[in-house]
């Protein structure tokens, strides 16, 4: 990480994703429907997008504040109300990483952490890992994967439910998704129940 070329410091070029060409599928039924298939299913729980005014070109560059996400804020709100949970019933998150910075300010505005303090959330690394109190990412995400727009973060929620991920999560029952930090922003929270 050391070693990769710094972009705008502090930036490094591993801080920043790369765009991935890939493929993703899913398919979307009834509950009724989808408990005959095979596979257990990831029911979507909520759904919600948010555009601000200062985001309506996928940028946050004019908003008030630069470290501030409302629109994930907003989001998350909707997410929650619709769901009827908190941000402590989040054990696992797939958050937009399609820049570093843009995590801690997600965990901020998702509720996962006061304001100021999404860096020391992420610290060592310790609370966001599987095992953790926020297991995040869990399949690598945009940095680790290759950016396909937040749908590799929809994959490793649906793989979180159903046990099948490679970094599986115990008692994954509730996955929130979010992507588009900076704007327009849209997210799910998928379970298993």
């Amino acid at each position: 990480y050391l070693n990769s070329p710094m972009i705008v410091d502090p930036l490094r070029e591993l801080d920043c994703r790369e765009d991935a060409d890939a493929a993703v599928a899913f398919i979307i039924t009834t509950r009724e429907r989808a408990a005959d298939l095979e596979q257990k299913p990831a029911h979507i729980v909520a759904a919600a997008q948010s555009q601000i005014v200062e985001t309506e070109e996928k940028n946050s560059f004019y908003g008030p504040k630069l470290a501030e996400l409302p629109e994930i804020g907003r989001v998350g709100e909707k997410l929650y109300s619709m769901a009827g949970v908190s941000p402590k019933d989040i054990h696992i998150a797939q958050l937009d990483d399609a820049y570093a910075p843009l995590i801690p300010m997600q965990l901020e505005a998702l509720g996962f952490c006061s304001q100021g303090e999404g860096a020391a959330f992420c610290e060592n690394g310790d609370r966001i890992r599987a095992g953790g109190s926020l297991a995040l990412n869990t399949a690598g995400g945009s940095l680790g994967e290759g950016h396909i727009f937040g749908l590799n973060h929809i994959v490793e929620a649906v793989r979180q439910i159903r046990g099948t991920s490679s970094n599986q999560v115990n008692d994954a029952d509730c996955v929130l998704v979010t992507t588009g930090a900076g704007g327009p922003a849209s997210g799910l929270i998928l379970g298993g129940n």
